[in-house]
């Protein structure tokens, strides 16, 4: 085929129009909801944290999340609630035992007794749980959004009536955006350093603005050292031509 049959060739297959047709992988797609287990309860507390257990006389790590307390709106148990950040994995799904007393130390809330049911093949089992919070704050208000869930859990088990939940404790702003309280941190520390690095040119500049004056005062004394020695020197050889 010559150089200019084949050049046509081309031209030819260049301007056909594609008539392929694709069908998608996957028809009739349907939209369902995710039910998180969570659609009738009341939220009473929610905080960041990281979650143990005690396992062969230490405590492990279960995961790292926002921890809810979840009232139900019908029974008016109080459960506790963790799940992994990002992968939403639960890690902590107990109700708040009655019969257990907290123990709490700065930060860190521990020794409560549960069986849960979380674990890979959920069936429950009885751990020593303990949480760390960020601050002692978010402990004090944990364990008081805690206790109301003890006499909650413990009227419902007596058939009593289960008294008024009191005022949620939702931290949303300071548990979701932790970066940004770091951001805002960091960024103070800038405007720290650049003011330690701008007093320490102004430091820099007064002390070459003082060395440049001293320089000026000697450079001044100089001359008037050597006008004072000139007329020395002329008064020594007109004695002489006498």
């Amino acid at each position: 085929m010559s150089n200019v049959a084949a050049a046509n060739a081309i031209a030819i297959a260049e301007e056909e129009e594609c008539t392929a047709s694709f069908q998608p992988k996957f028809k009739d797609v349907v939209k369902v909801d995710h039910d998180d287990g969570e659609k009738n309860d009341d939220l009473l507390f929610l905080e960041r944290c990281i979650v143990y257990r005690f396992i062969d006389k230490e405590w492990v790590e279960r995961g790292r999340g926002d921890v809810k307390l979840l009232q139900n709106r019908v029974t008016k148990k109080v459960r506790i609630v963790m799940r992994q950040e990002k992968t939403l994995k639960l890690r902590v799904n107990h109700f708040i035992p009655h019969q257990t007393p907290l123990k709490t130390s700065g930060e860190t809330v521990r020794n409560w007794i549960a069986a849960d049911a979380t674990n890979e093949d959920g069936k429950p089992q009885t751990y020593i749980w303990a949480i760390r919070f960020r601050t002692a704050q978010n402990t004090q208000d944990f364990e008081s959004i805690w206790n109301y869930g003890k006499q909650a859990n413990q009227a419902v088990a007596e058939g009593k009536e289960v008294p008024p939940a009191p005022k949620p404790i939702i931290k949303v702003e300071d548990a979701k955006p932790e970066s940004k309280a770091e951001g805002e941190e960091s960024k103070e520390g800038e405007k720290e350093a650049k003011k330690e690095e701008g007093d320490k040119k102004e430091e820099g500049d007064k002390k070459a603005e003082g060395d440049k004056k001293e320089e000026a005062a000697k450079a001044e004394e100089a001359p008037a050292k050597t006008e004072d020695a000139k007329p020395a020197e002329d008064a020594k050889p007109a004695e002489k031509s006498e």
